[in-house]
């Protein structure tokens, strides 16, 4: 413990140096997360107000966008009135993106980042530099019992494999941008060596990685819990990587504009939206707020970019809000696991829709008798479902005359659907996408 409080007073002394007081930005987060839900409303709600006041005052997108419809941020009284403010789009940021730039912005607070790209349309924003985004992660990680400078294993893009941001703990990095078998030998061998009690990662390849180590017989360290982030997690790929690494698999919610949005807590539950810096609204198709349980798109306003503010911004993804509170006391509210994009619909030709979270989970009661699986639509409405069989399993078949049955059942026999088995899917930019519909509506 005693060397632990001394990594820790190193990292704060590391921020301290840069002009940062990130020891109370930490404070603040473990004090917020306990807060009465009333009195976290009443904060959420007042920095929300904040940036949308900021906005108008020093961003020209919104300027402009307010002035055309004669808005002014007095007239944002209460949460009601935020469907006054037009909703951003990706589309918004990419061809007004120099609007979007604070004119109080300085270029040293100004990171520019870029999305993935995954719903095939990549967008560059900046981040702010002043607010330390790894407080949310710090605070994430207290909710397993452990301190902020606990080592890590990471398995994402090379960009964010910079070791200083994670000094004085130790970081071993697999960069997932080609998933070569040497290079996954590399990391295991490192990860033996350091043993993280932490791996995150992207979902497909950490389930890859796991699939490498089982098929091989590799003997891996067993962190103390593994977190999945950037794409929805499968209950196949889940047990595939727990089995591997013997850790339980915790999901996280974020995105590239905005960093750590949700995430489980140890209750392994609904996941803990981080409501001190930012508010997720789930919307209808008339973008009206969602009923509990029901599913909606996800509209995220982020309190701690004042360089680039997003303000109810749709970030194509689908979700839903949960009431209550989560036993482990912390009174941050809830919504589900992410499961799916707006792009991750299929539509039929009568007009109904089967969602991406229904079709994420068409194998859920069968999760060891496939590896891999994705649904496409095409033009003409047909869909293909390819799958990849998990050999070890016998019940391969069985699973797939059950989900073939179940969804000739919903289809009514609008559009054909075939299934094939291929020995791999190749995912787009390291992040698997389980549905691909060329029907655009």
């Amino acid at each position: 413990m005693k060397k632990e409080k001394i990594k820790t007073d190193l990292l704060f002394l590391k921020y301290f140096l840069t002009g940062r007081n990130a020891f109370a930005a930490f404070e603040g987060a473990l004090k917020n997360q306990f807060l009465p839900p009333e009195e976290l409303e009443f904060m959420n709600w007042k920095r929300t107000q904040a940036i949308i006041k900021y906005a108008y005052e020093f961003v020209p997108y919104y300027a402009k966008v307010f002035k055309k419809i004669k808005l002014h941020p007095g007239d944002i009284i209460t949460p009601n009135d935020l469907y006054k403010i037009p909703i951003v789009e990706r589309k918004d940021i990419k061809n007004n993106f120099q609007e979007f730039i604070s004119v109080k912005a300085k270029r040293r607070y100004m990171k520019l980042v870029s999305t993935g790209g995954t719903t095939g349309e990549p967008v560059k924003v900046y981040h702010d530099g002043r607010f330390i985004s790894s407080v949310m992660w710090w605070r994430i990680l207290s909710w397993f019992n452990l301190s902020p400078c606990v080592d890590v294993g990471t398995i994402w893009r090379k960009q964010y494999s910079n070791k200083l941001l994670w000094w004085p703990g130790r970081n071993v990095h697999l960069d997932v941008t080609v998933l070569s078998p040497d290079r996954m030998k590399r990391f295991i061998e490192e990860a033996n060596r350091i043993r993280p009690k932490v791996i995150i990662g992207y979902t497909g390849p950490l389930d890859y990685l796991a699939s490498f180590i089982k098929n091989n017989s590799i003997k891996v360290f067993f962190p103390e819990i593994i977190i999945s982030s950037s794409s929805p997690i499968t209950k196949a790929q889940e047990l595939n990587i727990q089995s591997a690494f013997n850790a339980p698999v915790y999901d996280m919610y974020g995105c590239c504009e905005i960093y750590w949005l949700a995430s489980q807590c140890a209750a392994k539950k609904s996941m803990h939206i981080l409501y001190d810096r930012c508010r997720i609204e789930f919307l209808s198709e008339s973008n009206k707020e969602c009923k509990e349980g029901e599913e909606g798109e996800l509209v995220i306003t982020d309190f701690t970019n004042y360089v680039f503010p997003l303000i109810r911004y749709k970030n194509g993804d689908r979700g839903r809000k949960t009431d209550g509170l989560c036993g482990c006391g912390i009174t941050l509210p809830l919504m589900e696991q992410v499961k799916g994009r707006t792009s991750d619909i299929v539509h039929l030709p009568s007009g109904n829709k089967i969602s991406g979270e229904f079709l994420m989970s068409i194998f859920d009661d069968y999760p060891g008798s496939i590896r891999k699986y994705q649904v496409c639509q095409k033009k003409d409405y047909s869909i293909l479902i390819t799958v990849v069989r998990n050999k070890e399993n016998p019940e391969f078949d069985k699973a797939l005359n059950t989900v073939k049955a179940r969804l000739l059942k919903l289809l009514n026999s609008e559009v054909k659907l075939e299934i094939s088995e291929a020995d791999d899917i190749v995912s787009r930019n390291c992040k698997h996408s389980y549905v691909i519909s060329e029907i655009n509506k």
